[in-house]
């Protein structure tokens, strides 16, 4: 490329690359990844409230009770079980400039509803991938009812209540993480790897990381663990409005793989 970026057209967040001004050898059909670094530009930088809207979780907590066979939550115990997820919430999210409150906090905020019903099976949804947060005021769905299957009628009360946080907040911070801009394939923390692995043994690592679901083999003890973000997941996470306050580099994009 030459010092005038030839055969780039660069807007804001956009660049469109000519095929016919690569050099030719870079068209030859060899595996190579073609990178450019370009600037995003960062939008003045706002905190992020995001309101824990709990109206209706006795109800839902009481239908996740029915279908294990198990007793109905106590006032106390869903409290216990709301603390636990804001804490998980405020851990996952610790790095960012992000703060969770469990009363309405009025003007703009992003919300986690854990009072919703879905089919069975289904236990979150996003309202979509928005990636580098464009959108404001989303609303990150959790199926609260659904989550009976994570309640053991063999085990203790307070396993119950661990394992049914842990869930809850797994995929609080997951669908809350398809608003901010993050995907399923995130959670292999490698471009090069899609969601069945293109053939490569993983040894399962993408199962440790937020945005693993069911087609990356995320199974039900999976879901009761606290997991973390992975590196691909974190440097998105960092160019997403309203998450950081730093000035940030150049995003280094691939955008082409022969």
């Amino acid at each position: 490329m030459t010092g005038k970026n030839r055969g780039f057209i660069n807007q804001p967040n956009t660049v469109i690359l000519h095929l016919k001004d690569l050099p030719v050898i870079r068209r030859i059909p060899l595996l190579c990844v073609c990178v450019l670094s370009f600037y995003v530009p960062v939008k003045s930088h706002a905190d992020i409230v995001t309101w824990l809207d709990f109206t209706n979780f006795q109800t839902r907590l009481n239908e996740a009770a029915a279908v294990a066979g198990v007793s109905n939550f106590t006032v106390l115990e869903r409290e216990q079980i709301e603390d636990g997820i804001r804490i998980n919430l405020e851990t996952m999210f610790g790095g960012f400039d992000i703060t969770f409150q469990e009363a309405n906090p009025g003007g703009t905020y992003e919300t986690i509803d854990f009072n919703q019903t879905a089919s069975p099976g289904a236990y979150g949804q996003a309202n979509g991938i928005d990636f580098r947060n464009q959108r404001s005021g989303e609303t990150a769905r959790v199926f609260s009812g659904n989550f009976g299957t994570f309640i053991e009628s063999g085990e203790s009360r307070s396993q119950q209540i661990q394992e049914l946080t842990m869930a809850l907040s797994g995929t609080a911070d997951h669908e809350l993480g398809h608003n901010f801009g993050l995907e399923h394939g995130d959670s292999y923390s490698d471009i090069t790897y899609t969601q069945q692995g293109i053939g490569v043994n993983t040894g399962g690592v993408q199962n440790s990381h937020i945005m693993a679901t069911g087609s990356t083999g995320l199974t039900e003890p999976g879901r009761e663990t606290l997991r973390d973000w992975s590196g691909l997941s974190t440097a998105k996470l960092e160019y997403a409005e309203g998450l950081t306050g730093t000035d940030l580099p150049p995003i280094m994009v691939p955008l082409l793989k022969w």
